[in-house]
């Protein structure tokens, strides 16, 4: 993929207390994103991010892809630059750089902002945030010549337009810009949430597994014994048999 790639980071940042407000919530977000910057600076890298934040129908939080330095930055590194709620195994997941996970990354991140980004009490005003140093996607446009235009243009077909934007040019000249979205059918959406339900599964079924190995093996090896610890009837530190029990003869 063109800014991120195998290794990178899926971030899910909550709040463990009271939850916070609006201006509050883009506040803690903004300080996360500047302690995160001064962490990869230090380590000569420089941080790449998409973010998204949400709050419909549930406790505001944030979604984040970031770049992942491997052997730089660990997991607990972004752990530590969150105080408000502790993050878990769930928190943090590997992007494949596939363009399948970039789809399902997409979907995840926007889900709701693609919904709420007209409504007024959104506290995203945009479909996602991102870091400034991403290289830019290559938009398709196309440029009409008119004598006059619709203030409310109909998209074609498949499409929706979500912002219309009016003006000058430099040179006198007036435009209009109509950004637009490709429209999903509920089929689809419904087909997309299914793939994602049994995708969050597989991961969390994987992660249990290597908890429950890990627990195993460390319970294992706390019961471990010396090898010089004496066992009875066996040979002992110093090469000596326990001596028998003195048996009562009739």
């Amino acid at each position: 993929m063109t800014n991120f790639s195998k290794g990178d980071m899926r971030v899910d940042l909550t709040y463990g207390g009271a939850e916070p407000d609006a201006e509050e919530a883009k506040k803690n977000i903004d300080n996360f994103l500047q302690r995160a910057r001064r962490l990869y600076k230090k380590k000569g890298e420089e941080l790449k991010f998409i973010l998204a934040t949400e709050h419909k129908q549930h406790r505001i939080h944030h979604h984040l892809l970031m770049n992942f330095i491997k052997g730089k930055i660990e997991e607990d590194d972004i752990a530590a630059l969150w105080p408000y709620a502790k993050l878990n195994y769930r928190s943090t997941r590997k992007f494949d750089g596939g363009p399948e996970d970039a789809r399902r990354l997409a979907w995840y991140i926007t889900k709701e902002t693609d919904k709420t980004i007209g409504d007024d009490d959104s506290i995203q005003k945009v479909r996602y945030r991102c870091s400034r140093n991403l290289m830019k996607p290559d938009v398709k446009k196309e440029v009409i010549y008119s004598r006059k235009w619709a203030e409310s243009p109909k998209p074609p077909e498949g499409y929706t337009a979500y912002d219309t934007e009016e003006g000058v040019t430099e040179d006198g000249f007036p435009f209009q810009i109509i950004r637009m979205k490709k429209d999903i059918t509920d089929e689809e959406r419904e087909k997309w949430n299914r793939k994602m339900e049994r995708w969050e599964h597989h991961l969390l079924k994987g992660r249990e597994k290597r908890e429950l190995q890990s627990r195993s093996q460390k319970s294992k090896a706390g019961r471990k014994k010396p090898m010089d610890e004496k066992l009875p009837g066996k040979a002992g530190a110093h090469g000596q048999r326990n001596a028998p029990r003195n048996r009562r003869c009739h």
